[in-house]
């Protein structure tokens, strides 16, 4: 990631869209911290023109241990509490 931003970063790309993909922090993490960095993507989304977009990383946890826990559904189907406001606030953009 640091490495992407760099390069959004450098005079030759201020022209370039980016499409955020595939984002998202695990259940290691503590809820005030995933709603931090999930409010982090969303301010790009909101404020920066060259930014078209974000993709949540999945609807669903691709293992049962906390670091694999990326998902916005808990094992129950019901959207985590910590992550659920601030995702439900995302734009909504139609790419032309």
């Amino acid at each position: 990631p640091t490495d992407s931003l760099q390069a959004y970063g450098q005079s030759n790309n201020i022209y370039k869209r980016l499409i955020i993909g595939e984002f998202g922090i695990n259940n290691t993490y503590s809820p005030q911290d995933r709603t931090t960095f999930y409010d982090a993507v969303r301010t790009m989304v909101d404020t920066d023109p060259r930014c078209m977009g974000a993709l949540a990383w999945s609807g669903y946890d691709v293992g049962p241990s906390k670091d694999m826990q990326w998902g916005l559904f808990d094992p129950q189907r019901q959207l985590r509490t910590d992550i659920s406001q601030p995702f439900s606030t995302f734009p909504v953009q139609l790419l032309t």
